[in-house]
């Protein structure tokens, strides 16, 4: 009795802090979207391929410079907060913060001298010096927010991190690109736009912590040298993962720049943001499912571990489901009403990567269970070796089938992790993220997305039909979930918490 108490109380949790989250995030993707179709259809595909490149490169110096301090702060200072060492916690934050601007101020300065090399030698795009150059100042701004960043999170200031992270970053950069273009600056509206917004996040960062949390601020006398050089010790091999995942994130772009066209790499970069839509509900359920199966696992409650991983692995399967049919069954209709008729092109490209990031969605909550377990070695393990197959993929598949040969390798290899992320967590725990819901749930996708097929011939495709017959899919979609019982009274106990709360 007292775990299925806990069972339902984290399920709770972790719904009220998805809405809380849902709420960031869903602005934050409108914002970011109407951000880069504004490049897209302002500027066309070869300054939009441009954008993608320079935010590709200075994320991978940009990686490096952060040191992985920002899982490593967050863990520090909430270990401190808990045994109030807040003289430490004040030592912390000012080393942090003076290491990470000073790391950032060495990568842009690096990426500034090599900006010629890389524009000219192994892009042979000169107008790419511009972007990289412009980017390069932002760096140190934009890698010292971390030690901003961090501290929010483990003062549980969550609504504020979510604010400057998810809303006021795309607010800024949307803003100041439709002033500059208003102001007749022409492409170099795109980088401006990005340094001017990231200098303008970093002065609220700091505005926002010194009200929220006051006493970080404060001097510290505390004199010890082992505190700094632990969080390094624990940060810096987090570095190699996350270098890894952003190769693995970008390799297609940069072999679609280099063997391809600067408008390749923005055809591909209109479908790979369409089809990460299907991440956006695993971003949601993830905030309290990591802290909540940790906690479980330590009090040895592998059923409730167990029971709520099967719990979230469904919520993944409703809401992704869906959206996998629309954009497998209307590619070239999204393309055009975000990006425009030029970016049709990338319609196979698109079916293709939403199986893919399906995949890689639902082997989430896989990476998740090995992290709890802690093989972090394992997982650094699983996505070099598939982030290898996809570098070979890329170099074997562009050169004959271009950007949708790119897509092929990039979901290939998403696949690939999830499979053996989720067969890993099978050979350790025994669970496997599914319920035996889901088949209810694939019925129901089943006819409603049959009935789609027979209106579709039916119906011109334009903006507004692609959005009517989208709700009355999804509309049709969640009736027939109802019918055929998907739901289980977990569900139901997270709708009646929703509206009584309302």
């Amino acid at each position: 009795m007292d775990k299925e108490r806990e069972f339902n109380s984290s399920l709770k949790l972790i719904a009220k802090s998805s809405f809380i989250v849902f709420i960031g995030l869903f602005f934050s993707k409108i914002l970011s979207y109407i951000y880069r179709i504004i490049i897209a259809r302002e500027f066309g595909p070869e300054a939009y391929g441009l954008f993608s490149l320079a935010i590709m490169l200075s994320g991978w110096v940009g990686v490096i410079a952060a040191f992985g301090l920002s899982d490593g702060l967050l863990r520090y200072i909430s270990v401190l907060r808990g045994s109030k060492e807040n003289n430490k916690i004040n030592y912390l934050f000012r080393r942090s913060f003076f290491f990470l601007f000073f790391t950032g101020l060495i990568g842009g300065v690096l990426l500034f001298i090599s900006s010629s090399f890389i524009a000219n030698n192994i892009f042979r795009e000169p107008e790419l010096k511009l972007f990289l150059q412009l980017f390069s100042i932002a760096m140190p701004f934009d890698i010292a927010v971390v030690a901003f960043m961090s501290p929010l999170r483990a003062y549980e200031k969550i609504g504020w991190r979510s604010f400057i992270s998810n809303i006021l970053v795309n607010v800024l950069n949307l803003g100041f690109i439709l002033l500059f273009i208003a102001s007749g600056l022409g492409i170099v509206s795109i980088p401006l736009s990005y340094t001017v917004g990231i200098f303008f996040v970093f002065l609220t960062a700091v505005f926002v912590l010194k009200k929220q949390v006051p006493e970080i601020f404060k001097k510290s006398d505390y004199k010890g040298k082992n505190l700094f050089r632990n969080v390094l010790s624990y940060s810096w091999p987090l570095i190699f993962a996350e270098i890894i995942w952003r190769i693995f994130k970008w390799t297609d772009s940069f072999f679609i720049g280099y063997f391809e066209t600067v408008a390749d790499v923005g055809f591909y970069n209109a479908a790979f943001p369409i089809a990460l839509l299907l991440t956006f509900s695993s971003d949601l359920f993830m905030q309290m499912f990591v802290p909540l199966i940790n906690k479980e696992y330590s009090k040895n409650n592998i059923e409730v571990v167990k029971n709520l991983s099967q719990q979230v692995g469904k919520w993944l399967f409703f809401t992704n489901l869906p959206i996998l049919i629309l954009l497998f069954l209307f590619p070239e209709g999204f393309l055009n009403i975000l990006f425009g008729k030029e970016f049709i092109v990338a319609a196979d490209s698109l079916r293709i990567l939403t199986i893919g990031v399906l995949f890689l969605s639902f082997g989430g909550v896989s990476t998740r269970l090995l992290g709890m377990l802690g093989k972090s070695k394992k997982i650094l393990f699983d996505v070099t070796a598939t982030a290898i197959i996809n570098l070979i993929l890329n170099i074997l598949l562009i050169p004959k089938y271009g950007i949708t040969g790119a897509a092929v390798a990039t979901s290939f290899s998403f696949i690939v992790l999830s499979l053996i992320l989720i067969i890993q967590v099978y050979m350790e725990t025994k669970i496997i993220p599914i319920r035996r819901k889901n088949l209810n749930i694939l019925i129901a996708v089943i006819i409603s997305s049959s009935v789609l097929l027979l209106v579709k011939p039916l119906i011109a495709i334009t903006p507004l039909s692609l959005i009517l017959l989208s709700i009355f899919f999804l509309a049709f979609y969640t009736l027939l979930v109802f019918i055929f019982k998907g739901f289980d009274r977990n569900d139901f106990m997270i709708f009646r918490t929703f509206l009584r709360k309302g």
